[in-house]
């Protein structure tokens, strides 16, 4: 099998430093580790120019260069401004024209819901297309939460589109089974196109790291940096209402004087001053002081691992994940864990009484009460993570993604160079229409994406 990979989610800046881009890329790194016979190639976009060494670096052990392909297209693209349209409607002409001149038998889309605010630019492929085209399914929270996350008529506009793609590709690979229920319960599709392939932790926080605790010069130093110094309840996400923030705040200030005060509250998140003061402000009305609640902001993966590592407890109080990638990466480092039993986190927390309904207060306080006075069951919730999260592996996602779309080919004829695609340009029909600046960019891009080549006969 050829399999083609689209890496653009790990190269646009809403993407790259969440949980997506963490997927992506140690999704991509596996299927290159379980190749075996088949050959895998790479998908990246031009525009994105200052990311592509650092992407093709960061394989440099399991992938080579030539493996690499970088296509080039008009820009600025990005879908939610109109005077975009015919530079996008020009580049997805041109990137369909790539992969079918490529040749794969498969193309994996690494993350199809991008381009909304950047130059992404990724879809399923024509009507009528001779290769497989199988999507990464996160999840489908703005589907079913429009008000808070497509409230513009733009934006609604935009995702539904996509998810119109989404439903016209071959399969869906969903990272948990509840993003499997989701898929198979809100869309259009068979369920013989959605199959369950996982999620793990990032390569970086595959080790022990509970031992680097409150002796580690290293950790004393992190720690001290933060202003943390009490034993710590630590979450770790990036701010979104459905991380429900103010709900562990709140818990947390209403547990017993006595237990609050021997501990603080770690919130570890990427935030802007006005989130920053929002979060302060929930704190402040939860009777909590900013010594009771430290605010990290963004923290690198070396620190983070560390703080892992030396929380007393872990929580995660979500109202909704597509996987719950933090979960793994605090079992990972030997945090004990108690999270949301809603959507996709009873699946990864893997203990039911380690669960708690997040949409209950006084739930989500019994159960933080309980591992932070329990200290028998907060060691076996310490031994539950170290044996759970090892059930997590990159190389099982991997081999299992690789086997469905390899199962998927079902003789179908090997894809062709695709034709006339100065023609399908040239047809465009797209308010407003192309500059002479635009024309001029589209046609150094054709050229470009001539010298693209897999020849059929390569091996790897």
């Amino acid at each position: 099998m050829r399999l083609l990979v689209d890496l653009q989610g790990l190269q646009n800046a809403s993407s790259r430093s969440r949980g997506i881009g963490r997927y992506v890329r140690s999704m991509a790194r596996a299927i290159a580790r379980n190749s075996g016979e088949h050959q895998v190639h790479f998908l990246l976009n031009g525009l994105f120019q200052d990311q592509i060494d650092d992407v093709i670096s960061s394989f440099g052990d399991v992938a080579k260069p030539e493996q690499f392909h970088v296509f080039s297209m008009p820009g600025p693209t990005d879908a939610l401004r109109l005077e975009n349209g015919w530079r996008r409607a020009a580049a997805h002409t041109l990137y369909e024209a790539v992969v079918h001149d490529l040749a794969p038998d498969a193309l994996l889309i690494g993350s199809l819901f991008e381009g909304g605010n950047d130059d992404t630019v990724v879809g399923v492929g024509v009507e009528g297309r001779r290769y497989v085209t199988a999507v990464i399914l996160y999840d489908l929270i703005p589907l079913l939460d429009p008000a808070t996350y497509i409230s513009s008529s733009g934006a609604r506009a935009w995702y539904h589109g996509k998810i119109e793609e989404l439903c016209q590709a071959d399969l869906l690979l969903g990272i948990s089974h509840s993003a499997c229920r989701e898929a198979i319960d809100h869309l259009s599709v068979e369920k013989d196109r959605v199959h369950h392939i996982g999620a793990a932790a990032d390569d970086n926080f595959n080790a022990d790291l509970h031992s680097s605790s409150w002796n580690s010069s290293m950790a004393e130093e992190i720690l001290a940096y933060h202003g943390i110094s009490r034993p710590f309840v630590m979450h770790a996400s990036a701010f979104d209402a459905r991380k429900n923030f103010d709900g562990l705040i709140a818990a947390f200030g209403s547990l017993s004087p006595v237990i609050r005060d021997q501990h603080q509250l770690v919130l570890v998140c990427k935030l802007s001053a006005a989130t920053r003061q929002t979060l302060l402000k929930a704190a402040a009305e939860a009777g909590l002081t900013e010594d009771d609640v430290i605010l990290t902001g963004f923290v690198p993966d070396d620190e983070l691992r560390v703080l892992y590592a030396n929380c007393k407890l872990f929580a995660f109080p979500s109202f909704h994940e597509g996987f719950g990638l933090p979960v793994v990466e605090a079992m990972w480092c030997g945090a004990p864990v108690i999270g949301s039993s809603l959507s996709s986190v009873p699946e990864v927390v893997g203990r039911e009484d380690a669960q708690f309904d997040p949409r209950n207060p006084a739930a989500l306080s019994s159960v933080l009460s309980r591992a932070l006075t329990d200290e028998d069951w907060r060691q076996e919730l310490v031994s539950h993570a170290a044996i759970h999260a090892r059930r997590f592996c990159w190389d099982d996602v991997a081999r299992r993604a690789i086997d469905v779309i390899d199962a998927r080919l079902d003789g179908r004829s090997q894809t062709v160079r695709a034709e006339n695609v100065v023609d399908r340009v040239a047809g465009l029909s797209v308010w407003p229409g192309p500059t002479d600046s635009d024309l001029l960019a589209t046609a150094r891009s054709l050229a470009a994406n001539e010298h693209l080549s897999w020849p059929l006969d390569k091996v790897q």
